[in-house]
């Protein structure tokens, strides 16, 4: 399998207050289950999602079509019951202009790894009136409407902004676009739409299938299905790989420059074993800053041997017996040594300090 990383971007388009459950059952479950699984093809998967990222009626259509062109040809289009919001002047929603610009005005041919997932119309209507009002689950007259033009015409608005959204679930049908429609349960208790485990077992395999089919990516999958035996190091090391990869994907230097600098320096010095400490805050930068350095390290001195850990970067970094067998099984294969590696700690810590010694 080739060494190197592929990064692979899906937007995601889809109105907003209406799908809070579909996108939160994503996020939780579907696409760190793709990252586990394609970390260890060396695959970083990227979910965009800008249902937070756009600040402005200004910039919203440039900003969606922009991240739409990043993530091609990967577009995954969510609709239920609302056509979502239509800026001032504007025809389309954000959401339609996005299934347009990234699927509908395109070429058939460049129209693939494109998918859509519909919400059942029985569904969406189940919701109690008084629920769906509140978190719009569907189109009715808005209250700035209202107070603007008048009840008659507000409820005009809502019944054109349904009669588009219609539209638009039929041009994608009528494209010939793969449409899956999926059920949900409205819980009271809870408040919100459950049953969503079928809908995101289907967007699991849609975009498994979807990179599989990926002539850049295919040869991966291929490699993974032939592999003998599962090597708990190497998974380890891919995890950990796939950590840095993410940290320093869009990781900007700035103010930190020069002590990067004076870090690169302190490393390469001749003389005794250093040690540096890197304190900050949480959340201050100080994994991503970390990761940057072993890449810029490695990178200015090939002959070096780097070898990175960080904790929580995967399932076995925070036990410690593991975290010592594969720091000595890495070290292990840079120094030439066969030995079998103990399993007890203290015998592990024996061996760490011989092989530290001899590499």
């Amino acid at each position: 399998m080739a060494g190197t990383w592929k990064t692979v971007r899906v937007f995601i388009s889809s109105t907003f207050r209406d799908m809070q459950a579909e996108r939160d059952h994503l996020v939780r479950f579907v696409f760190p289950k793709l990252r586990e699984e394609l970390l260890k093809l060396r695959i970083h998967l990227i979910d965009v999602d800008l249902r937070w990222g756009v600040t402005s009626e200004q910039d919203a259509v440039g900003v969606c079509r922009e991240v739409i062109d990043e993530c091609r040809p990967r577009f995954m289009g969510i609709l239920g019951g609302r056509y979502g919001w239509v800026p001032e002047g504007k025809d389309r929603s954000i959401t339609a202009d996005e299934v347009h610009y990234g699927v509908l005005d395109r070429d058939a041919a460049k129209r693939g790894h494109s998918f859509f997932y519909f919400r059942s119309d029985a569904d969406t209507q189940s919701i109690p009136e008084a629920d769906a009002r509140e978190d719009g689950y569907r189109e009715f007259a808005l209250e700035e409407d209202i107070e603007k033009h008048g009840a008659e015409a507000a409820e005009a608005l809502a019944q054109d902004r349904n009669a588009k959204l219609t539209q638009l679930k039929q041009s994608i049908k009528d494209a010939g676009l793969p449409v899956i429609e999926y059920r949900t349960q409205w819980s009271e208790s809870q408040q919100r739409l459950t049953g969503l485990e079928a809908f995101g077992d289907r967007v699991y395999t849609d975009l498994i299938q979807s990179l599989k089919a990926d002539p850049d990516l295919a040869d991966r999958f291929v490699a993974d299905a032939e592999a003998k035996e599962p090597d708990e190091f190497a998974e380890e090391a891919d995890q950990m790989e796939a950590f840095i990869e993410e940290r320093t994907e869009r990781f900007v230097l700035g103010s930190r420059e020069v002590l990067m600098r004076n870090l690169l320096d302190f490393a390469a010095a001749d003389g005794a074993p250093n040690v540096f400490v890197l304190t900050g805050a949480s959340g201050s930068g100080k994994s991503a800053f970390l990761a940057k350095f072993t890449r810029e390290l490695a990178s200015l001195h090939p002959s070096y041997f780097v070898l990175p850990h960080f904790i929580g970067a995967s399932t076995g970094s925070t036990d410690l017996r593991r975290t010592l067998r594969q720091l000595c099984n890495e070290l292990a294969k840079a120094a030439g040594d066969t030995e079998i590696l103990p399993l007890d700690i203290k015998d592990l810590i024996t061996h760490l300090q011989k092989l530290l010694a001899e590499t």
